[in-house]
Parts: C-alpha cells; sequence; structure tokens
C-alpha cells in the first residue's frame, strides 16, 4: 500500500512542486500541498473519488463503480510508469473529464484551473482524482514503483490537449 510515510519525498523549498506553485504569482494557493484522501479540499474542477474498499484474509478488493461515482462512462484506459531517469508527463488540459488512481507508488499531480493551483500527493489506490475538462495538470515526482491507472470518456483520437487551463471547459466543482 506505497511507500511509508517517513521515506516519500515531500516538496521542500526547492523541489518542483514548490516551484510550481511559487512562479504563479497571478492565482492562489488553496493549501501548500495535498495528500489526497476522501475528504480533500481541492480546487474548482478536481475531486477525490473514493473507491468502496472490501478486506477480509485473502486481502483488498477496490470497486470503482463508474455508472454511480463518475460523470460519464468510461471508455479508455491507460496506465502511466516513470521512466529511467524520471521526466514529467501530463503538461496539459484535456477536453474530456478524467480519473486518475496511484495503483502503486506515489506521485504528485499539480492541477491548474485558471484561476487557482494545487499540489496534490496521489499515494493510494483506494482514492482517485476526478479531474474536469479544461484543468491544467502535471504529474512528477513518481516513486520508482509508480503506476498510475487514467480513464476518460474519449479515446485519444478523439480528445484536444492544450498548453494551459481552459476555465470555460471545467464544469463542475
Amino acid at each position: 500500500m506505497g511507500i511509508p510515510m517517513a521515506s516519500r519525498r515531500r516538496p521542500s523549498l526547492t523541489t518542483r512542486a514548490w516551484t510550481f506553485r511559487q512562479t504563479m504569482v497571478s492565482t492562489s494557493v488553496l493549501s501548500p500541498f495535498v495528500r489526497l484522501t476522501k475528504d480533500s479540499r481541492l480546487l474548482h474542477g478536481a475531486r477525490p473519488v473514493a473507491l468502496d474498499i472490501h478486506r477480509d484474509p485473502r486481502g483488498e478488493l477496490g470497486v470503482l463503480d463508474a455508472s454511480a461515482m463518475l460523470p460519464f462512462a468510461i471508455n479508455r484506459l491507460f496506465y502511466i510508469r516513470p521512466s529511467d531517469p524520471p521526466h514529467t508527463r501530463g503538461n496539459h488540459a484535456c477536453s474530456v473529464p478524467q480519473v486518475a488512481m496511484a495503483m502503486a507508488g506515489h506521485v504528485v499531480f499539480d492541477l491548474d484551473n485558471g484561476r487557482d493551483r494545487q499540489s496534490i500527493e496521489m499515494a493510494s489506490p483506494s482514492v482517485g482524482l476526478l479531474i474536469a475538462a479544461g484543468v491544467w495538470l502535471q504529474m512528477h515526482d513518481f516513486s520508482p514503483d509508480a503506476v498510475v491507472l487514467v480513464a476518460a470518456p474519449e479515446r485519444y483520437a478523439h480528445m484536444r490537449h492544450f498548453d494551459r487551463a481552459q476555465p470555460e471547459l471545467i464544469d463542475f466543482a
């Protein structure tokens, strides 16, 4: 279930996550750093999605009932694993909403809705992050064992990507 908290790299004044927040003078930051939980307070255009978790002696089963929990039908699934050396991923806003989950390890998501910016640590497969269309996303600081699963309502060929946030596309809180 991830790396113990004591051994996780956390953003400091010199990390990329801090630099990201500090470079945007015209935007506000809701919190310096959020570790995603089902109760996290997130910027407009992002919200946590808690999976139903069932534990017994055989292990753990996490369930995402997409028809009840997501504002879209899933038509595309893909996963992201870090490269060596690590690079940032994303670096764009999408024309469709997506949900992302850290299935293993941890990763930092930087989000920008055109007004606010926020950095979120994804470190649990039991909580996903629903990201509205138009929210700019960058993923970085992947742990070596990180696997991020992403679900979207459209095939890649039908999506547009933008190099900055598109606030007019954001249609949920």
